[in-house]
């Protein structure tokens, strides 16, 4: 996980085919640092991935995304991040999940945008393009979707010691669902916010399905037949990687878009039902969390907090 301060600011549950690009209700624009690192295949793929996701919201927004090629070399696929709300003892909304659902208005972080996205286009990655990718290839498109979803919310700020990101009691929405398998791991009704330490330490680590750590919303357990969902808690502890995807040990018959480690082959290009139903759970669309956690709409501090997708070694 990487973690960079920026200056000045040292600040539907029924799963429904997307909608076409234009009945997008959010839309994604992205701006390119150096578009000559991409080719029209690239940036159609790119395209087309923010215009999936953003059909699922029921909000009109424009989210300005960076996009880079500054991933190089090794098993990287991609990486992205949102600028994060550092509020003290509270559960924080990034940029681009604040936008979304209006928290938010206009470029309040004075960067021109809200996310960012990295891309590994070395020779190190064999990438399939639109619909031409090959048995051996790492599907472009699919992996654009995946970390654009982590820009709007799904990432964890718990680090492997336990502790936030942001250096104090002050975590993302998104850690307001994570536990073991007996609740969640963050003392909600203490003033303090405390995370339950031995707990995480077992579950962080703890391998495929309920000895690992589980998601406690309720929009994506229904989803799921009111069965547990369970999330990436491998025995070695993966920055970037550990407590912010799916289950990939688990989920071993699935193919989810949010799973840690991609394959070769044209891969999920749409959210799974499960997969909805924990952005329902982080409040957009037309629900709201019950008990809705404290958010703030000033960012106080620039954090990024970067979600990394590896490819899967052997598949």
């Amino acid at each position: 996980m990487i973690k960079k301060i920026i200056s000045p600011y040292v600040v539907l549950l029924p799963l429904l085919a997307p909608f076409s690009s234009l009945s997008a209700a959010v839309t994604f624009n992205f701006i390119y640092e150096d578009p000559s690192d991409f080719s029209a295949e690239s940036v159609a793929d790119i395209e087309a991935a923010g215009a999936t996701l953003g059909s699922y919201f029921n909000e009109t927004a424009t989210v300005n995304i960076k996009v880079d090629a500054n991933i190089t070399g090794g098993l990287t696929l991609a990486g992205a991040s949102s600028l994060y709300n550092n509020s003290n003892n509270s559960f924080n909304r990034g940029a681009v999940g604040a936008k979304i659902i209006h928290e938010i208005d206009g470029d309040i972080t004075g960067l021109g945008y809200e996310g960012t996205l990295s891309v590994n286009l070395t020779s190190s990655i064999n990438w399939g393009f639109g619909s031409s990718v090959g048995a051996n290839q790492s599907d472009f498109q699919s992996t654009m979707l995946h970390e654009l979803s982590h820009t709007v919310g799904f990432s964890s700020t718990i680090g492997e010691d336990g502790s936030s990101f942001f250096g104090s009691n002050s975590w993302y929405i998104f850690d307001y669902f994570v536990g073991d398998s007996t609740g969640v791991l963050i003392d909600r009704d203490s003033n303090d916010l405390d995370i339950h330490q031995d707990r995480w330490d077992a579950a962080s680590v703890g391998g495929a399905g309920e000895d690992g750590l589980v998601w406690y919303g309720e929009n994506a357990i229904a989803a799921n037949g009111g069965e547990a969902v369970y999330l990436y808690s491998p025995a070695n502890w993966s920055d970037g990687s550990s407590g912010s995807h799916l289950d990939d040990a688990y989920y071993t018959d699935e193919n989810y878009v949010l799973e840690a480690l991609a394959g070769r082959g044209m891969t999920a290009r749409t959210l799974s039902a499960i997969e909805v139903g924990m952005l329902k759970d982080l409040g957009f669309d037309t629900v709201s969390v019950i008990p809705e956690p404290s958010t703030t709409s000033v960012l106080a501090l620039s954090v990024f907090a970067f979600m990394l997708r590896r490819k899967r070694v052997n598949s």
